[in-house]
């Protein structure tokens, strides 16, 4: 993976980040002023990072994104000749960081739904792509019975998306935070709010969809699947 690749992938993490956007817009303010480079800029996104992929608060994507905004800068800020890491071999270094990175920007793709695989080193393409579920599933593609809503198709897609990632049935907790990153995507998904997302009926009405609603909706659904 080049240092251009590694750029945009740091670029569409900060998006997500405020935070980091913030620390973005100060380098640029101080960077001909202090005389900073690139290393600097990775090492400080770094350290803002390392305890923010901790907090409890954050969205899902907000997380998703620290981890690869922290997987990026920590390799950019990789100094192979610094003293203090001799003992580092550096093509394991350099593995296990582009390991980590590849991992990271796949966990932000599939919460996102967005294309950003061709990114990734090209060894890894392939595979990626394989094992990745599709953000458009269409219905015949899921197992049992659909609900007639919008908000229920949503859910029901975005649970099957987990249960295809991680082989176990997805909770209610699950769905909502993937549901809250689609309301970037999802038209018919109009804002996050707590514990929940809001979305708009065929009638153009706004209606709140919770975690205790996602439950009664995945309940009928695994139901329908016996």
């Amino acid at each position: 993976m080049n240092d251009i690749q590694l750029e945009q992938l740091r670029d569409i993490a900060i998006e997500y980040l405020p935070d980091a956007q913030k620390e973005r817009d100060n380098f640029k303010q101080w960077e001909r002023v202090k005389h900073l480079t690139q290393r600097d800029y990775a090492t400080r996104l770094a350290s803002l990072t390392t305890p923010l992929r901790h907090k409890s608060s954050l969205l899902a994507v907000e997380r998703a994104a620290a981890n690869l905004l922290y997987a990026v800068t920590m390799w950019q800020s990789y100094e192979p000749n610094d003293p203090e890491l001799a003992d580092i071999d550096h093509a394991e270094y350099r593995e296990d960081s582009m390991r980590k990175i590849t991992g990271a920007a796949e966990e932000l793709q599939t919460i996102t739904g967005r294309d950003i695989i061709h990114l990734m080193p090209a060894d890894t393409h392939a595979a990626k792509v394989a094992t990745l579920p599709e953000t458009n599933l269409s219905n015949e593609e899921i197992p049992g019975k659909m609900p007639k809503t919008s908000i229920g198709m949503l859910a029901i897609k975005a649970a099957w998306q987990i249960e295809c990632k991680t082989k176990k049935r997805a909770t209610a907790k699950q769905v909502i935070e993937k549901l809250q990153a689609w309301t970037e995507t999802e038209p018919e998904l109009t804002e996050a709010i707590p514990h929940g997302v809001k979305w708009t009926t065929t009638k153009g009405k706004e209606k709140p969809f919770d975690i205790e609603a996602c439950a009664k909706a995945l309940e009928t659904w695994q139901a329908s699947r016996a």
